[in-house]
């Protein structure tokens, strides 16, 4: 279900640190004053490498466009 619009997820923007894979969804972004939360996916305006879930870019939450969306989910 990718290339429709990118999804906003609950987790903070924060590097991956080297060989491994850490998810900073309770973690603030590392820049103070300015947290940013991670967007996955492509749109159907970008080049096709970033159709793919693991693509990730980040945005401040408070941005809104008719490029992003976000998928509800719920924890079983």
């Amino acid at each position: 279900m990718t290339g429709n619009v990118a999804e906003w997820t609950s987790d903070f923007f924060a590097p991956y640190r080297y060989l491994t894979l850490i998810d900073p969804s309770t973690s603030p972004s590392p820049t103070p004053g300015y947290p940013v939360k991670v967007i996955r996916g492509g749109t159907f305006l970008d080049i096709a490498e970033f159709g793919r879930t693991t693509f990730r870019s980040f945005q401040k939450p408070d941005v809104r466009a008719g490029l992003y969306g976000f998928r509800v989910a719920r924890d079983p």
